[in-house]
């Protein structure tokens, strides 16, 4: 879900409602998730006891830094308060996460005012900062040089001046957060059948409308032609434009809808036994617990090295959340932690499959190397290391399920979370597509916004859904082209070994240095998602599916 630049790491959007207290949960460890067959939600001790810490007096902090400031005081004085200011910072930051997280958990009121005041103390808090560093260039010397370490004169007057226009993004910021709260709770009133799709949609529309204008309004008071151009950059770290995604909707339409238009779901073979698909491929935590948990933990083993260490902390000692609450959010994601390379994982009840796990797992596993390198990677990339660790995982499970009397079935399962990749990546593209037409369409209004995204539509011939566009553009805006690009990597995975996989896999996330993002896919092996000869390659492997079955 697309979050303030500078406060949030990755979070995945996802789409779906579902029940029982947070604090009903007990004190499930990591092993009677895997073992106990009774449980369906869980969280750790170390999510469910964190501190959610009182800034009321943080004010105070803040005045005593300014005073060192405009008084000429010592650095060493000035340095030992920003550093106090700092680690608060951090603080308020995480308070956010985990207070975001169970109001995520619960949908619970209390939780939500909390959110919206830690997040209120960050943007006041970053909004002081902004305006601190123009008494620090006219404070003393050693001041100015603790804080500006060695830049010039000019180098300083252009990023204290870019201040204003990111105070301006920040406001803003804080409107679009709730313009997509708005938009979850509107998802989960449709997911959870309290209104009807023709209710959603008309009110889907009205939402989106207003976030175009609002995000408009935001284009005309900053430096950016075009809100698209605007999100790429400051939301998403990506290394290309908007402009640049339109070969790649002209390819999905070219390669990929003919071959979903022809075979919409694959044929399951008579071998294949039902009742274990059923477990295997279950949303549900309860079915799916005992059968998948332990081979994915035997896949960290084998994994081995930074990746097993990860594992350890994120589900031995660290912050993780499952959610069976009714009312609960329908997401999974990953949220960094700030000052430590730790993050917290948050599952709602329909996203406990083991492939899920896999998803949000990789994105943590990225934000523990390289020093949190990885955090600052374009979102594209983020979610390759998330996606790819889905398939590496199923090359794990298919060498393990060789010559296993139910080796059919669980074949059937990979080929069907290939296949499945073809639909997401249409949908994603007609999002991408739809995006596009909404924010640089002038004099846009609320009809000609639905007559444009119907038309979009009817382009990808009933391969694209009518109602799974608007979630994504009214709470997650022009985030799901990472979706797109970042799986039309991961789907390469299917096509290693599982030895090639896992290397590969490693390569991708821990490599360090400034490589692009096309640079970093090449460097694991991969060909990149803006060329042709991709969707080639792919379209011959869904149709090497659509014939099997």
């Amino acid at each position: 879900m697309k979050k303030s630049k500078f406060l949030f790491g990755l979070a995945i959007p996802v789409l779906s409602g579902c029940s029982c207290s947070f604090f009903n949960f007990g004190n499930y460890s990591w092993d009677k998730l895997k073992n106990d067959k009774v449980a369906i939600s869980a969280s750790s001790e170390k999510f469910e006891n964190y501190k959610l810490e009182d800034f009321s007096s943080f004010d105070n902090k803040l005045n005593e830094l300014k005073n060192v400031v405009v008084n000429n005081g010592s650095a060493k004085d000035f340095i030992n308060r920003y550093n106090e200011v700092g680690a608060n910072f951090n603080k308020i930051v995480n308070c956010y996460i985990i207070a975001s997280t169970k109001y995520y958990a619960t949908n619970d009121e209390v939780y939500q005012q909390k959110t919206q005041n830690y997040y209120s103390t960050y943007l006041n808090t970053s909004k002081f900062l902004m305006d601190l560093e123009t008494d620090i260039y006219n404070s003393s010397n050693g001041i100015r040089e603790a804080y500006f370490g060695g830049l010039s004169d000019e180098e300083i007057q252009e990023r204290i001046n870019g201040n204003a226009e990111s105070q301006i993004e920040a406001t803003y910021d804080e409107i679009f957060n709730q313009y997509q709260d708005d938009g979850q709770q509107l998802y989960l009133k449709y997911s959870n059948r309290e209104i009807s799709k023709e209710a959603y949609l008309d009110q889907g529309y009205d939402y989106f409308f207003r976030y175009i204008n609002k995000a408009n309004e935001l284009v005309d008071k900053i430096s950016s032609d075009n809100y698209l151009d605007f999100a790429y950059d400051y939301y998403y770290s990506r290394d290309y434009k908007y402009t640049d995604a339109v070969p790649f909707i002209n390819y999905v339409k070219q390669y990929f809808v003919p071959i979903l238009k022809n075979k919409a779901k694959l044929t399951k073979p008579d071998k294949v036994d039902k009742d274990l698909l059923t477990v295997i491929s279950s949303y549900n935590l309860c079915n799916r617990r005992a059968n998948m948990s332990d081979l994915f933990e035997e896949y960290a083993d084998e994994m081995g090295g930074n990746y097993l260490s990860a594992y350890n902390n994120a589900f031995k000692y660290g912050y993780y959340c499952f959610s069976d609450n009714s009312n609960s959010m329908g997401t999974a994601y990953e949220w960094n932690l700030h000052g430590v390379n730790d993050g917290v994982l948050f599952f709602s009840r329909n996203y406990q499959d083991v492939l899920s796990v896999a998803h949000e797992f990789g994105h943590y596993y990225s934000c523990t190397q390289n020093g949190g390198v990885r955090k600052n990677d374009a979102y594209d990339l983020q979610e390759t290391y998330s996606q790819s660790n889905e398939f590496t995982f199923c090359k794990y499970m298919l060498e393990q399920k060789k010559g296993d009397s139910n080796e059919v079935t669980y074949n059937y399962y990979v080929d069907q979370k290939v296949y499945d990749s073809l639909s997401q990546i249409i949908n994603e593209a007609a999002i991408t597509e739809i995006e596009q037409f909404a924010y640089t369409t002038e004099n846009l209004t609320k009809d000609s916004l639905i007559e444009g995204v119907n038309t979009i539509l009817a382009s990808y011939e009933g391969t694209a859904s009518e109602t799974y566009f608007m979630a994504p553009c009214i709470a997650s805006p022009c985030y799901y082209i990472s979706y797109a690009t970042s799986l039309m990597e991961a789907v390469q995975f299917a096509g290693f070994s599982f030895e090639d996989a896992k290397a590969n896999y490693t390569k991708l996330v821990e490599t360090g240095g400034k490589l692009t993002m096309v640079e970093r896919w090449e460097n694991a092996g991969l060909t990149s998602p803006f060329n042709e000869k991709t969707f080639q390659t792919l379209g011959k492997l869904f149709n090497s599916i659509a014939d099997k079955y």
